[in-house]
């Protein structure tokens, strides 16, 4: 059923070129007087929503009475603290017919469930009707945990983790999305494109909802690691008026100040506007000690606007210009026996900082066309400008007490330009056969240009307990390009309804990849390949199998006169979907097997060169569950189990487990709704996150310590709804662990016991 080929370009293009003719031509024949069976469905499930789905009595406007079984909200806006719904559509490409097909209504301000995503399609369809592993954290279960930045964003998802280094990364089905010389944002994107920001800071204050695609997602995405998509929907201009100030202070000395303004430019509501602004302190916890040293600051200023144009169409542009500074803290380190320094010294100087400063900007316009289809063209570009110095211990433990002593002074400039335009449609072919397809073609260029100073002083530091004193003399500046990549793409994407059972999607990318400032390390073109389907059998019963492939550059060299060859992935998944609770309830049950090409880590000690280590593969099993339990409980949680392995190695890796990534996690948050009379608007909740089985280097010479947290939470809004405060308290039992290692031999240990207090004001 399910195949992958890598096909002769030059014998493609033709045959691709008809197809998008035909695809075309067939919608054109499609007869005007079909029915949409989604929107048949959608009327259905409305009528079973208002007749099942309990809404907790919190939720509810006006009078502030309970909802009771059985009672319509039909027609009723409902607003919860932070008082910041996403909009009626998905802010995907493009937000238009498919969503119409919906089961029972959530609240995204405080439910743990979406209704639909179009992570997984391109388009918005229930998740249920999806044939991949989808994670939509929503703002309500975003706001529970008390997101802070990317890390937290991955605790309670299954088969997901940190992954080291100094800047936001992650682990996915045991693949990183921090690829050297290839920064983790090429598979984080921002809606529709990448965040065009290097080293980006993704501040919760910018965002209403989180959406994890998990496996190869080159059809959809362009270039990316085989490991899964992180996207970010972005809180966007509301033609309702809505005023919010929040502040948050915390222990290792948190502060946070964010103001958010949104509503109608005009009478005629024909325009809107949004403005957010997020001041954001704290002491930095790599190493897990409150250090002077070790603060970090933030600022973030954000405008948009969207406008309703002649023709039903719409314009929306947005910019953000942000600054954050920090110290550069990787962490603590091990000794030779695998002993974690918990709770160390900094190994790093006090003159050590980093400065980034980020001003990026979009602009989408989308214009329905006839019946059912819907035009779409935007773009984002972004400037980043990355002032720093490190001087931190170089190396690992190796029984001399000493380290050697690295200084780097440098400054980056990021550059970076995206555009996608496409033509996505509704039609059918015969009465039982409905499409909706997109067609489109998109453009990528970044570029990264560096100075650099450095110099290297062999056994300055006492292990471990350094003193870095004055600054080492440094070598001359060097001023040279980090590299880039110029993408090319035009695609075709097919999502099949076939009678009232079966849903299929398919589709191609044709991708021209190549390097900017070094084409002599070469460029690959390819057709990446994405198909699956999943059949309703019954609420309980939706088996669902797909398979995709993936494209990730790498930068850097073997040699001075040898390229890296670009990895290629593919993934084939199976599994069963279920939902339980009157449909309140998901859950998504998948094996899985992904494999990866031409992996590589840099030398050690780091000579500017890479070794190529081989292949790598995961065979997994995941279980998530996310949803109401009963009335009165939100859950989000599951266990993932993870076989990684170096598949084949030139560096003497084979069969041993990649670094970072956990064999088991189980983790889930559950918040309890029900309170009534005089305790209605509380909230409290529970999380608990265990890995085990994780190790703190290729090579596996030591393996990093198992580990369970707990964390609480305590959520009020008050019915008047002009007010709400959070709590909540990370890690309960001040247990030390480490979140994640680096392939250069640094810990990351995660945050002892951290407590934030927060409120907010609607006026």
């Amino acid at each position: 059923m399910i195949m992958m080929m890598r096909l002769d370009l030059r014998t493609l293009k033709i045959p691709l070129v008809l197809v998008c003719i035909g695809s075309l031509t067939v919608a054109g024949w499609a007869e005007e007087e079909h029915t949409s069976r989604r929107v048949a469905y959608q009327q259905e499930t409305q009528q079973e929503s208002d007749e099942d789905l309990i809404l907790p009595p919190t939720v509810v406007e006006g009078e502030q009475e309970e909802v009771e079984q059985g009672e319509s909200q039909e027609g009723e806006t409902q607003q919860f603290f932070p008082p910041t719904p996403p909009p009626n559509f998905s802010p995907s490409i493009p937000p238009s017919f498919p969503q119409q097909a919906q089961g029972p209504r959530f609240n995204p301000s405080i439910d743990f469930r979406s209704d639909q995503s179009s992570a997984g399609m391109n388009v918005p369809a229930p998740l249920v009707e999806t044939p991949r592993t989808v994670n939509v954290l929503t703002e309500g279960f975003l706001d529970s945990i008390n997101v802070q930045d990317l890390q937290d964003t991955l605790t309670y998802v299954p088969g997901a983790s940190s992954g080291g280094r100094d800047s936001p990364a992650f682990n996915i089905r045991g693949f990183g999305g921090f690829s050297i010389g290839n920064p983790e944002e090429n598979v984080i994107f921002i809606d529709n494109f990448r965040t065009a920001g290097r080293r980006y800071h993704y501040d919760p204050s910018l965002y209403d909802q989180v959406e994890i695609l998990k496996g190869p997602a080159s059809l959809l995405y362009g270039t990316a690691t085989p490991g899964g998509v992180v996207r970010f929907i972005s809180k966007r201009p509301e033609y309702e008026e809505s005023r919010v100030i929040e502040a948050t202070l915390g222990n290792f000395d948190h502060s946070r100040a964010m103001l958010d303004l949104t509503g109608p430019m005009n009478e005629q509501e024909t325009a809107a506007y949004r403005f957010i602004t997020t001041g954001f302190q704290a002491n930095i916890t790599s190493h897990g000690s409150n250090d002077d040293i070790g603060r970090y600051d933030r600022f973030i200023a954000s405008p948009s606007a969207s406008w309703k144009t002649p023709l039903d169409g719409e314009l929306y542009v947005s910019y953000e210009y942000s600054n954050h500074n920090e110290p550069q803290d990787f962490g603590t380190k091990a000794l030779m026996d695998g002993t974690i320094l918990y709770n160390s010294d900094p190994f790093y100087g006090p003159a050590s900082f980093v400065n980034r400063e980020h001003n990026i900007g979009t602009i989408e316009f989308r214009l329905p066309l006839d019946e059912g289809w819907e035009f779409f063209i935007g773009g984002r570009a972004g400037r980043s400008n990355i002032d720093g110095l490190w001087d931190f211990a170089s190396g690992v433990d190796d029984g001399s007490g000493i380290n050697d002593r690295f200084v780097r002074r440098f400054s980056e400039d990021y550059d970076q330009q995206e555009a996608r335009a496409q033509i996505t449609g509704e039609f059918w072919t015969g009465d039982y056969v409905e499409h909706f397809l997109t067609i489109g073609v998109s453009h990528l260029r970044n570029e990264a240009l560096s100075s650099r100073q450095t110099g290297f002083v062999p056994g300055a530091l006492d292990f471990p307990h350094p003193e870095f004193g004055d600054l080492p003399a440094l070598g001359p500046p060097i001023s040279f390009s980090l590299g880039g990549i110029k993408e090319r793409a035009v695609y075709l994407q097919d999502y099949m309804t076939i009678g009232e059972r079966l849903f299929v999607f398919g589709g191609l990318r044709y991708m021209n990849a190549e390097f900017v400032a070094y084409p002599e390390d070469g460029a690959d073109e390819t057709v990446d390949y994405a198909i699956g389907g999943v059949y309703h059998v019954n609420d309980l019963i939706n088996p669902f199998v797909a398979y995709s492939t993936a494209l990730t550059p790498q930068f850097g060299r073997l040699s001075p006169t040898e390229p890296i060859p670009f990895r290629d992935g593919k993934q084939i998944e199976a599994g069963i979907k279920s939902e339980l609770f009157n449909k309140r309830l998901l859950t998504t049950a998948s094996v899985f097997n992904i494999e990866q090409t031409n992996i590589a880590q840099p030398n050690i000690p780091d000579d500017g060169f890479l070794t190529l280590l081989g292949d790598q593969a995961t065979t997994g099993f995941e279980f998530e569950a996310v949803g109401q339990l009963g009335e009165n409980f939100n859950l989000y949680g599951g266990y993932s189990y993870l076989d990684a392995e170096f598949t084949t190695n030139t560096a003497g890796l084979q069969g041993l487990t990649p670094i970072n990534v956990p064999q088991n996690k189980f983790a889930f948050f559950l918040e309890y709704l029900g309170f009534t009379g005089h305790l209605k608007g509380w909230r409290p909740g529970v999380g608990f996150v265990s890995e085990t089985g994780r190790w703190g280097d290729n090579e596996n010479t030591f393996a990093l310590p198992d580990f369970a947290r707990v964390d609480l939470s305590l959520a009020y809004d008050c019915p008047c709804q002009n007010y709400y405060f959070r709590i909540n308290l990370e890690n309960v039992f001040d247990t030390n662990y480490v979140d994640s290692a680096d392939t250069v031999g640094y810990i990351i240990q995660g945050a002892p016991r951290y407590l934030t207090m927060r409120g907010g004001l609607h006026f």
